[in-house]
């Protein structure tokens, strides 16, 4: 356990080191009208999604512009699915379809006679093989989640992790974990601590792991750390952080091998 609580320090330590860069910000008008796109292709059975927006003016305090009618389509080279709008800005695959480890999926956005693509390859899951719950001495109704993790064999592998309370997500970037394998490459990591989280006995908590690529996690880690600057990345306030779309636009695409297990607070 003392052996596992190191590795999160040193983790903790690298994490805290890589938010030191200066993320500068570009206020002038024509910014504000940049495309945002925010995906993730997983190896689930489901209705994939693709969320576009675009990007208000700050100095107004307008919330991000809805993009209606764009053609949106995803493709892994021998297959490829039309995507259409079910609500404001969040497009869904017509069909729903499992992408798999190791394929690369290719997004492509008609909009307003421009073109955005990215491209994505999914890496292997993080296997979570068991979750458990214990009181934490750092606040009432606060619990310590561990877990029992298999890590895969594969260097250079980056996780994300998203806690879900009797079901519903928090799905905010503060509320995210995320680390690299770059202490703990292919090992088997018993009793880990993953997260904290408020609960209460009865609740059920589920802990979900996302593969990501090291683009991915500089991408999540500098949006981190403008949360702390005077004006911050989320919203309505944009900041110049590098993602992975082409012609300019903002945000991010992402294959991700999906991993969850779930505990009940006792």
């Amino acid at each position: 356990m003392k052996n596992n609580s190191l590795i999160v320090s040193f983790l903790a330590i690298i994490l805290f080191s890589s938010c030191k860069e200066k993320i500068d910000l570009n206020l002038n008008n024509q910014e504000f009208s940049r495309l945002v796109v925010e995906g993730t292709i997983t190896n689930e059975d489901i209705y994939q999604t693709i969320m576009i927006t675009k990007t208000s003016d700050y100095s107004k305090s307008q919330p991000p512009v809805i993009v209606h009618n764009a053609i949106v389509s995803v493709s892994d080279g021998q297959n490829s699915w039309s995507f259409s709008e079910s609500a404001s800005g969040i497009y869904q695959s017509q069909t729903p379809f499992q992408g798999m480890v190791g394929m690369t999926y290719n997004l492509s956005i008609q909009y307003d006679n421009e073109s955005y693509t990215a491209v994505a390859t999914m890496n292997p899951a993080l296997i979570i093989d068991t979750l458990y719950a214990a009181t934490s001495a750092y606040g009432d109704s606060l619990y310590e989640i561990y877990s029992n993790i298999y890590e895969s064999e594969m260097p250079m592998q980056y996780y994300l992790l998203k806690t879900i309370v009797n079901g519903v997500i928090n799905d905010s970037l503060k509320n995210w974990n995320y680390f690299s394998d770059e202490l703990i490459n292919g090992a088997y990591l018993p009793d880990l601590l993953l997260t904290f989280v408020k609960a209460k006995e009865g609740d059920t908590i589920q802990i979900k792991s996302f593969s990501i690529n090291k683009e991915h996690y500089d991408y999540i880690i500098n949006a981190s750390q403008s949360l702390y600057e005077p004006i911050p990345f989320l919203g309505s306030n944009p900041a110049n952080i590098k993602g992975n779309i082409s012609n300019g636009a903002m945000g991010f695409f992402q294959a991700s091998a999906v991993s969850v297990n779930s505990c009940v607070i006792q």
